[in-house]
């Protein structure tokens, strides 16, 4: 089913039967991937490979704006995250927490390794 909304170039279509099959809601609030964190400042997400402008406003959105923060939200609930503002999940996601820590610790050439990997 998926590919035949994909074949179809029909994205939202797609996405709302990820969000059905997934049980996900589409709504425009999502509670805050992290409820109890005191206000840090924000950092550069769009430093994370797949993350670009449009992304960053979705995740800061819902409470994630710092490395630490994207270092402990799960895959499961970015993409939910995502889903709910209609961004089609980047394929490099799966990687945001990992990258997340070289970008926290400030390592910088660790990071370009890790994504040049």
């Amino acid at each position: 089913m998926q590919a035949s909304y994909a074949a179809r170039g029909d994205w939202q279509g797609l996405m709302r039967y990820n969000q059905k099959r997934s049980g996900a809601t589409p709504s425009r609030s999502t509670t805050p991937a992290s409820p109890t964190a005191p206000a840090a400042p924000a950092d550069d997400l769009t430093q994370i490979k797949g993350i670009g402008p449009r992304v960053a406003a979705a995740l800061a959105d819902a409470n994630v704006t710092t490395y630490a923060q994207l270092e402990s939200v799960d895959a499961a609930q970015l993409r939910s995250v995502l889903a709910a503002r209609g961004i089609l999940p980047p394929g490099a996601l799966d990687s945001w927490a990992a990258q997340a820590a070289y970008a926290g610790r400030g390592d910088w050439e660790g990071l370009a390794a890790y994504n040049r990997r």
